[in-house]
């Protein structure tokens, strides 16, 4: 049994992957980071590939794990982009590129929202989850 546990915490972002190794007082104990290729704009469309992120996580998981000792690895925390949006099959590979969280071209979709959520709900507006979703099952 390892006596220092570590934790990792990888964050998925829109210009990068970044993973940190800390022990239970919070010291960080290897750090590693892999920037991704800019996202495809066109007009309000922002998409990204998908595949570039899970080769981007292996990558820097692989980088980590040459400071660290994976056998003291007791947990995995992951956070990504809110509001991305991406569509995959049943097995979880994806249908598509991803709908990045600033992607505004769900306009009509949008409008269609704004007429059924409450005022204060975050469905509202080009950028929401709810308004892509419908703009991709619109267009797929």
């Amino acid at each position: 049994m390892v006596k220092d546990p570590l934790y990792i915490g990888i964050d998925l972002g829109t210009s990068g992957c970044r993973a940190v190794a800390i022990d239970q007082q919070g010291a960080v104990a290897g750090e590693a980071r892999l920037d991704l290729p800019e996202p495809l704009r066109r007009g309000a469309a922002v998409e990204q590939d998908p595949t570039c992120w899970w080769q981007a996580v292996d990558e820097v998981i692989y980088a980590l794990l040459k400071s660290i000792s994976s056998r003291a690895v007791r947990a995995i925390a992951v956070d990504g982009t809110s509001g991305t949006v991406l569509l995959t099959d049943p097995d979880g590979r994806p249908c598509g590129n991803a709908l990045m969280y600033n992607d505004n071209r769900a306009v009509a979709e949008a409008r269609r929202v704004a007429h059924t959520a409450p005022e204060e709900s975050a469905a509202h507006g080009t950028g929401s989850g709810l308004a892509k979703l419908l703009w991709l099952v619109a267009h797929m």
